[in-house]
């Protein structure tokens, strides 16, 4: 939550219990796969689609990805997605895990919100544990 428009000092509130992360070898898993561009991948995944973000740093292309229906994104510890993710006439959307989701480096007059959810049913969003992230 941005205070006062101040970007770069935000209020940070996590809530609930710790949810075990997937098996990140599990058959059928997709890795780093994310953007707009990878949204026809995901969609040719039939059965426990699952998009498993990795410890590290991606810039989504688009600046903003739309993420498909039936679709589980899980972020890992140290991942950092940098852009903004928006569920739109989707169902069935599932955001979990530690990982970041970061705009800072997006023009505000642009990109303002870091989640847009609209006109979607059944979602889910469990994003826990930042600590010592800026």
């Amino acid at each position: 939550m941005e205070i006062n428009k101040d970007r770069f000092h935000n209020l940070y509130v996590f809530a609930g219990g710790i949810e075990e992360a997937p098996a990140r070898d599990a058959p059928g898993i997709l890795h780093n796969t994310i953007g707009n561009s990878a949204n026809d991948q995901i969609a040719a995944q039939q059965v426990n689609r699952l998009v498993y973000v990795d410890p590290g740093v991606y810039y989504i292309g688009s600046y903003i990805w739309e993420i498909p229906s039936d679709t589980r994104v899980y972020l890992a510890p140290g991942a950092v997605l940098m852009g903004g993710l928006a569920i739109r006439q989707a169902r069935n959307v599932h955001i979990f895990g530690r990982g970041v989701v970061y705009q800072g480096h997006l023009d505000p007059h642009y990109y303002a919100d870091g989640l847009t959810i609209d006109h979607a049913t059944d979602v889910s969003i469990a994003l826990h544990d930042c600590h010592g992230r800026q």
